[in-house]
């Protein structure tokens, strides 16, 4: 069995979102040698979309504040002070915070780069992601994942194929050319970890 996985399941796996347990144990089961995981390159690449946005908004945020820290910083009043030296705070958990989920995305990449089959962003992918887009109003990026996808499992016509997506309007808008490709469909973790385990290994 296949399972193919998008940017929001390695996100989940990177950054610990409320959905990891049972998407870790899907990667586990990949681990034994019962399913083999499939991730479209595309995918690894946007997973470091979201934390380049919180990296900006980070960046915007030192902006706002460090003239408003600053003054208050040169004043002797206490209050100001203690809101001043709050502001230093809040600044160095924040670069601590992302430093580590920078890190953690990079080592959940490197893992399923060694686990999982990358499926390469091809001339015929990108082709056929234009056409899904303009036919079933993908964005560019899902046109991508759902064209990357629907190739690898064109190829795979005899191996039992599904994927787990986070992502609703992916699923709904490319629901039909999917499972065409005879891909079962999960938004679900939990339901898709309950399918891999009675259909594992075939």
């Amino acid at each position: 069995m296949i399972l193919y996985l998008e940017t929001n399941g390695i996100l989940e796996l990177a950054l610990r979102q409320e959905r990891v347990a049972d998407t870790e144990r899907l990667v586990e089961l990949a681990k034994a040698g019962n399913i083999a995981l499939a991730v479209p390159a595309i995918a690894l690449a946007e997973s470091y979309y979201p934390l380049r946005e919180r990296m900006q908004w980070f960046e915007q945020y030192q902006r706002m504040t460090q003239e408003a820290v600053s003054a208050m910083g040169r004043s002797q009043a206490e209050a100001y002070t203690k809101i001043a030296a709050a502001g230093s705070e809040v600044e160095t958990q924040l670069v601590a915070i992302l430093t580590q989920e920078r890190g953690s995305l990079e080592q959940s990449i490197l893992s399923l780069i060694d686990l999982a089959e990358s499926i390469p962003l091809s001339a015929d992918i990108i082709q056929s992601s234009i056409n899904l887009s303009a036919a079933i109003g993908l964005t560019e990026f899902d046109a991508m994942i759902c064209a990357s996808v629907i190739n690898h499992a064109n190829g795979e016509p005899d191996a039992r194929k599904a994927f787990l997506s986070y992502d609703e309007d992916l699923l709904r808008n490319g629901r039909r050319e999917l499972r065409h490709a005879g891909i079962d469909l999960f938004s679900d973790a939990e339901q898709c970890l309950a399918y891999a385990q009675r259909f594992a290994a075939e």
